[in-house]
C-alpha cells in the first residue's frame, strides 16, 4: 500500500471513528470501495480503535503527508456521502466551500418533510431523522436524532446536541437550513407540511419563497400549510 492510499484510508477511518461506526462495518465498506478483500483485518482493527479512542496520529508524520477530509479524492468523498443521511449531509456541507459544492452536487431523493413550530422550539422531521432547534433554558442549540435499522432489523437511535454557531432565533435557523436543501435541484422531495402550534405568531415567520422552492425542487412538490 503506497503512502497516498494509506493516508486516504486513514482519513476515511478517522471520519467513521468520529461517527462511532462499528469497526467491521467500516472494514467492509473500505474493502468494497478498494475492491480488495485482502486488507488485513487485525491490523485494520488495531489502527481503527486507536482512531476511535482519540489517537489520530498512529503513523510518523514523515511517512504520511498531512491531509484534511476535504483533500480526499472525489470518488472517496462521494462514497462517504452516499452513506450519509440528509441531516449529516446538511452538517457536512457547512465544513468548507469544497465540501459544500461536493454535497450540493450529490443527488438524493427523500420523502415528505414536516416542519413544526412551537414558541421556543422548531423542528424538521424527515423519514428517519429529526432536527430540533431550541432556544429554551438560556441555550441556543440544535439536536439531531437519527434512526436506523441494525443487522437484526431492530431500530436504533443516535442523539446529538450541538451549539448553534450562527446567531438568530430558532425558527430563523430552521428556515435557513430548510431553504438550503429545498432550493437544491439535486435534492428531491415529494411534499412539505407546515405545522404551527398554538401560541405561535405565524406572521413573524418567513418561510422560503414558495415560487422559488417549487421552481427549484422536485417536479410535483406540494407545499401544505397546517395551523392548529
Amino acid at each position: 500500500m503506497n503512502g497516498t492510499v494509506e493516508a486516504e484510508n486513514n482519513m476515511y477511518m478517522l471520519y467513521e471513528a468520529a461517527n462511532q461506526t462499528p469497526v467491521y462495518e467500516v472494514y467492509q465498506k473500505l474493502c468494497k470501495f478498494r475492491g480488495n478483500r485482502n486488507i488485513d483485518y487485525v491490523d485494520f482493527e488495531q489502527k481503527y480503535y486507536r482512531f476511535y479512542h482519540g489517537n489520530s496520529e498512529p503513523e510518523p508524520a514523515e511517512r504520511i503527508p498531512s491531509k484534511t477530509f476535504s483533500d480526499l479524492p472525489e470518488d472517496i468523498l462521494n462514497y462517504v456521502i452516499d452513506d450519509l443521511e440528509l441531516v449529516d449531509k446538511l452538517s457536512l456541507r457547512k465544513v468548507s466551500k469544497k465540501l459544500r459544492k461536493t454535497v450540493d452536487n450529490h443527488k438524493c431523493k427523500n420523502s415528505s418533510v414536516l416542519v413544526h413550530f412551537e414558541a421556543n422550539v422548531s423542528q424538521i422531521e424527515l423519514a428517519m431523522n429529526y432536527i430540533t432547534y431550541s432556544d429554551g433554558n438560556g441555550k441556543s442549540t440544535y439536536d439531531i436524532m437519527t434512526r436506523s435499522l441494525d443487522s437484526d432489523g431492530d431500530m436504533k437511535m443516535k442523539y446529538k446536541e450541538k451549539p448553534r454557531i450562527i446567531e438568530g432565533e430558532h425558527w430563523e435557523l430552521l428556515i435557513r437550513d430548510l431553504s438550503t436543501f429545498l432550493g437544491n435541484p439535486n435534492w428531491k422531495f415529494y411534499g412539505v407540511l407546515w405545522d404551527f402550534d398554538e401560541g405561535v405568531d405565524e406572521d413573524r415567520l418567513t418561510p422560503p419563497d414558495r415560487e422559488y422552492v417549487e421552481n427549484n425542487s422536485s417536479p410535483g412538490l406540494h407545499l401544505d400549510d397546517s395551523i392548529h
